[in-house]
């Protein structure tokens, strides 16, 4: 796989790689038709997957959400600062994701909460950059 990547990385266009940051809409990568990369779907995954029943086409959810494991949130987990649990619930969601058919996860997310006003600090571990470290390293 890595060198599929390598070989991409070496064809893909200056526009094209530009475009694979932007995406086709909200919640898909843009692929490369030429290249024969697909397009991702993306699914949050704070706390669990939010997979939703959507329009193919557009990205939008239109039946609701498809049934998941919710987790506590990452500011409830971390605060045990049980780095095993943390390793175990990435484990569970990777499983979990890939039964789903699910390509690409945005969570669980790591990030320092430096103001109590930043309103996605329930997603992040902790406040404590020891802790944050240790539970994004790989086992």
């Amino acid at each position: 796989m890595n060198q599929k990547i390598n070989d991409w990385m070496k064809e893909l266009t200056l526009e094209e790689k530009a475009s694979l940051c932007a995406g086709l809409n909200m919640w898909m990568t843009k692929g490369i038709d030429r290249l024969n990369i697909p397009p991702l779907h993306m699914y949050d995954g704070t706390n669990g997957i939010r997979k939703t029943n959507s329009d193919e086409e557009m990205g939008i959810a239109t039946t609701g959400n498809i049934p998941a494991t919710c987790y506590p949130t990452g500011s409830a987990i971390g605060s045990s600062w049980n780095t095993e649990l943390l390793h175990e619930v990435g484990v569970a969601l990777g499983v979990e994701g890939k039964e789903m058919g699910v390509e690409l996860l945005l969570g669980p997310g790591i990030n320092m909460k430096r103001t109590p006003l930043g309103g996605r600090n329930f997603e992040y571990y902790s406040e404590d950059p020891c802790l944050s470290v240790s539970s994004a390293q790989p086992s």
